[in-house]
């Protein structure tokens, strides 16, 4: 007669297996920040690259022709700047590619040299520029650069790609003097090279690189416009520069522009201005009526003030000192950084960050 025993097969307890659950979320929990740490370090790192190879193809682009790429002016492909200075403002990051790398990203073609007049009537203006980067110009340019190697699939939009990557941000594009309400309006009287086909470069987070120029031989350190008598005093930086992107803010009076910029958070903090809603800090100018006192906090002016020059000049604690823009002689790139607002702490920069 067979018998059959019954032995204990070996198993987990519940102790056991609560135990090992609990050991297997701890290393998760400790995991994720880690790898997302990491993730922030590389791309911040990209950035931070990025932005080192845009400066030393501006260094270049200065050695070529004597001057740094410009960061301000109507689109050249619209209007000419003799008949409307203000219209259609392309914005600092559209002028940096656009000098960079072309329109095109084959090469830019120099708008200050007379030999470019494609149709000889004596101006360089917007018949010129939309017949060099035609598909078939009237004659062969010479094309200067790339000055920074890209791949424009990675590191290059437009406002119209840009969009229908981000369609959330469709509502933020109809500011005032900056680009028409529709999108399918871009390109039609510009030889397709509207507001909304300009090149600009991205960071390895995806946002728009802002590019402003230093305005040499300017007294001031920031360009103003007072509302009394309108008159503007041109300085060494124009926060609307990049107002598109950024915002504008007039409520203090030293700037009378306001615009929305762009959400680049999709949070929903747009249309700005509202009240308690900018998403970005260098919407704000800053600029004291008291010019000689720091400007306030979170704003255009004090994210780019070199703290060291005003507190070598302030006197016995006074709270006034000399007010100067870092980079005076040069230009600013900033990057948003991995929260997507320009003008806070992990906003990756050529001038070391913003003040205090």
């Amino acid at each position: 007669m067979n018998t059959h025993r019954c032995r204990n097969r070996p198993g987990f307890t519940l102790v056991e297996l609560m135990t090992v659950i609990a050991i297997i979320v701890l290393l998760i929990g400790i995991l994720i920040p880690s790898l997302s740490a990491a993730r922030k370090h590389a791309k911040d790192a990209s950035s931070a690259g990025f932005l080192s190879a845009i400066s030393k193809g501006c260094e270049l682009f200065h050695t070529e022709l004597g001057r740094y790429p410009v960061s301000r002016g109507p689109n050249p492909f619209e209007v000419n700047p003799s008949e409307d200075p203000g219209g259609n403002l392309a914005q600092g990051a559209h002028w940096l590619a656009m000098q960079l790398v072309g329109v095109d990203n084959r090469g830019f073609v120099d708008d200050n040299d007379r030999k470019n007049d494609s149709n000889k009537d004596g101006v360089i203006d917007k018949d010129d520029w939309i017949d060099w980067y035609a598909l078939q110009p009237s004659r062969t340019y010479t094309r200067l650069g790339p000055y920074v190697d890209v791949k424009a699939s990675e590191s290059i939009r437009t406002v119209r790609t840009y969009l229908e990557e981000h369609p959330d941000l469709g509502g933020t594009v109809a500011t005032a003097n900056l680009i028409p309400a529709e999108l399918k309006d871009f390109g039609e009287q510009a030889g397709d090279w509207g507001l909304g086909d300009l090149p600009f470069f991205v960071d390895a987070w995806g946002y728009p690189v802002l590019y402003y120029r230093a305005n040499a031989g300017a007294d001031a350190p920031f360009t103003t416009k007072t509302p009394s008598d309108g008159k503007f005093t041109v300085g060494l930086y124009d926060q609307s520069d990049n107002a598109l992107f950024t915002g504008g803010d007039g409520n203090d009076g030293r700037w009378p522009v306001m615009t929305q910029g762009w959400d680049l958070t999709g949070t929903g903090r747009f249309p700005y201005p509202t009240p308690g809603s900018a998403a970005h800090p260098l919407a704000d100018f800053g600029y004291r009526a008291k010019q000689t006192d720091w400007p306030d906090p979170g704003t255009f002016a004090a994210f780019v003030c070199d703290e060291a020059i005003y507190a070598q000049t302030e006197r016995g604690g006074s709270g006034e000192g000399c007010l100067w823009p870092k980079n005076a002689n040069t230009f600013l790139l900033i990057s948003a950084g991995k929260d997507a607002t320009y003008g806070t702490g992990d906003d990756i920069t050529n001038f070391g960050g913003g003040g205090k």
